[in-house]
């Protein structure tokens, strides 16, 4: 029999949970989102992309800058797990993956580096294309990206779905490696990544309108599903809890 608390509750239970904590989230989203925005910029305004060697550097340090992208989204699993635990957040708590050190930091690092990898193997490619097209004007570059947007697509979001829970599982059990953090994702997220999709689609209509806000909304709506997905973690891992 399933035990897993609806999509219905987790959101109730992210929304009761949010109340008194909104500001320092809120703030903690602009930080993190301006932060990797601004490097980002800088590293575009900079970057010679013109000859082979420039063009392995501009990626390189792209992968950098996700690799920092992920110990902020530590950082950020930090604050909501702590809010969907009932205990109290601050906005420094974002940086709480920089204040780490030994094996916890190295997991951290090593964790985050997997994931920025992964999501440079498909961002990567439809950038390089993308950017091909913009030079050229030749169509047959948005054919391929739209290839590859199937090809590689599909499984990137499988694949984020299974490893969805590693921070969390870092959190929670700061004495796991990274291989033990991937493959406790693993093992939790088997026959629950669909559950997890429905949570994430749950939130597409509030989305939708948070852009139509000029993306004002999103300082919220953000929060809230950050939240949900905590709330979905713990309800996730009630079980290797009880049996330990």
């Amino acid at each position: 029999m399933n035990s897993h608390l609806t999509v219905s509750d987790l959101k109730s239970f992210a929304k009761e949970h949010l109340f008194g904590n909104y500001p320092q989230l809120v703030t903690s989203v602009i930080i993190a989102q301006l932060l990797v925005w601004f490097l980002s910029r800088i590293v575009a305004s900079i970057a010679d992309t013109s000859s082979m060697a420039g063009l392995i550097i501009y990626y390189l340090i792209y992968i950098l800058i996700n690799l920092l992208a992920g110990i902020l989204s530590y950082g950020e699993s930090y604050q909501y797990l702590s809010v969907a635990s009932g205990k109290p957040t601050s906005v420094s708590d974002l940086f709480n993956g920089f204040r780490q050190s030994g094996e916890q930091n190295a997991a951290i690092t090593q964790t985050a580096l997997v994931m920025a990898l992964l999501t440079s193997l498909f961002t990567i490619p439809v950038e390089v294309f993308l950017n091909l097209y913009y030079s050229t004007g030749n169509d047959t570059y948005l054919i391929i990206i739209s290839i590859l947007l199937v090809v590689l697509g599909i499984p990137v979001i499988i694949v984020s779905l299974m490893f969805s829970q590693v921070y969390f599982i870092l959190l929670d059990f700061p004495r796991y490696h990274t291989k033990e953090a991937f493959a406790l994702s693993i093992k939790l997220m088997k026959g629950n990544k669909w559950r997890l999709m429905r949570v994430i689609l749950s939130f597409i209509p509030m989305l939708l309108l948070g852009i139509m806000t000029l993306g004002l909304g999103l300082l919220w709506i953000g929060p809230y599903m950050n939240c949900t997905m905590a709330e979905f973690y713990l309800d996730l891992v009630k079980k290797v809890h009880t049996e330990k």
